[in-house]
């Protein structure tokens, strides 16, 4: 099991992006902060995620060398099974959590990581530990 934090797609956004808008401005140094100083991860649905998004960027190439040294956590049977409960015991509940999401969110939860994240919906899973960063 790993220690560290397993940055969402959104906050990866806001690492690579100039946008100087004080919001965004904030949630990049807050990433920056956390890149620094702890060990980060990312899943293989961040970086499908952020590579679909890259191709359409100048900073295509610079983003893919990057995120080559950031260690990208595979989706196992058992992240899929973890995934597929929560979304099944999600949308009992009335939340609305893609795939995606759920698979992100058992990945982090399977490897004791921290999600880093703007997107609230996730607080509501009570096995995911997470840090919410507003944008």
């Amino acid at each position: 099991m790993k220690n560290g934090y397993l940055l969402d797609t959104n906050i990866w956004i806001c690492f690579f992006n100039n946008d100087q808008r004080p919001q965004i401005v904030k949630a990049r140094q807050t990433a920056e902060k956390i890149i620094s100083k702890a060990d980060v991860y990312l899943s293989v649905i961040n970086l499908a995620e952020l590579l679909q998004r890259s191709r359409k960027t100048k900073k295509d190439k610079k983003i893919r060398e990057y995120l080559k040294a950031v260690e990208c956590l595979s989706a196992t049977r058992s992240t899929a099974e973890l995934a597929g409960d929560l979304a099944s015991e999600y949308a009992i509940s009335g939340e609305s959590l893609t795939t995606d999401d759920c698979l992100i969110a058992a990945t982090a939860i399977e490897n004791q990581l921290t999600l880093v994240t703007a997107d609230t919906r996730f607080k509501t899973i009570k096995q995911l530990q997470t840090k919410l960063i507003k944008i």
